[in-house]
């Protein structure tokens, strides 16, 4: 009877006993997969923030280069979105079991941070003397960026930054490899422009020193102080002068953009290389004319086509002053 109760009660004791065991074993399960469900909820939105702050990639890459308008409107947005997610994810309390995937995720969106800022830095100062050193940073920060990421699965799929940030990282390459392209051109044009400047500068002065109204030595032969030979001969002089500055002129290399000016200069010398060989021809013409009368009267008659011409250089030759004065005036801004 005693044994028989007794059996009952060890049943009854063991049967309570393995409930609460099983009960505990169940609560247990439920509780970590609560732990497992919420972290892996809290990460598949974390992930899901920052593909979505990443979407910028899209509205900045531009052909084979970037948008730098766009670049400059969204990367500030971008970063300071990822600055807080990441506060966020800082402040997030996980179990202990879960912490190196959310360790992961906040490295990965520090160097997601990292490469944002070096991008528009790049952007706002493409110039920089160091511009190459800061493309070699960008791309450490966007693999240092990748490595956390990809030890994260989301959904059972790995976690990494778009594709399109690959063609954004080198179309920002490329951006600056044609600045510096440009950049070097630039330097090519402005060092051209200047040399012609001062190639230019030098014959104009020469030219300043060369050309002369010689009407004054024709007086001087009329009154017995010179004879029209010397009248020739200093004629002659300056067409000599004027020949060598015309080959020295031929020589200077033109850059594209300053051709106009070039050829207001070589009518400028064409004019007065036609008054020269105008006024000679007038003074041999005078002196057959004295040689055979003592009329005088109609001697300035001759002199109307080398006078007209002489005219014509004057005003040819303000005027390309006042356009080269511009053009050193516009260089030096």
């Amino acid at each position: 009877m005693l044994d028989t109760k007794f059996k009952k009660i060890a049943i009854l004791s063991a049967t309570i006993t393995f409930t609460i065991f099983v009960l505990i074993f169940m609560i247990f399960n439920i509780f970590v997969l609560n732990q497992y469900y919420k972290c892996r909820n809290q990460l598949s939105t974390y992930v899901n923030k920052i593909n979505k702050i990443n979407e910028i990639n899209y509205s900045i890459v531009n052909g084979q280069t970037i948008n730098v308008k766009n670049a400059k409107s969204f990367l500030p947005k971008a970063i300071n979105s990822l600055s807080n997610l990441n506060a966020d994810i800082k402040n997030y309390h996980t179990d202990n079991k879960y912490n190196d995937v959310f360790i992961n995720l906040r490295n990965g969106v520090s160097f997601n941070t990292l490469m944002y800022k070096q991008l528009l830095a790049i952007i706002n100062n493409p110039n920089s003397s160091d511009v190459n050193i800061s493309l070699k940073n960008l791309m450490v920060y966007k693999n240092k960026c990748n490595s956390f990421y990809n030890k994260i699965q989301s959904q059972n799929n790995s976690f990494r930054l778009p594709k399109q940030n690959d063609t954004l990282l080198n179309n920002t390459s490329n951006y600056i490899s044609l600045l510096a392209n440009k950049k070097k051109d630039d330097e090519i044009v402005s060092t051209q422009n200047l040399e012609f400047q001062n190639n230019l500068q030098n014959v104009l002065d020469k030219f300043s020193t060369i050309k002369c109204n010689l009407y004054y030595y024709v007086e001087c032969a009329r009154k017995n102080k010179m004879t029209y030979s010397d009248v020739l001969s200093k004629d002659t002089k300056n067409q000599n002068s004027l020949n060598d500055l015309i080959e020295e002129f031929s020589a200077i290399n033109i850059p594209e953009d300053k051709i106009s000016i070039y050829n207001d200069f070589k009518k400028v010398l064409d004019d007065y290389n036609s008054y020269l060989k105008s006024f000679a021809l007038s003074v041999k013409k005078e002196e057959k004319q004295i040689s055979n009368s003592d009329d005088n009267s109609d001697l300035s008659d001759l002199y109307k086509d080398c006078n007209s011409k002489l005219t014509n250089m004057n005003k040819d030759f303000s005027s390309l002053k006042d356009n080269f004065n511009k053009i050193i005036n516009d260089n030096s801004k």
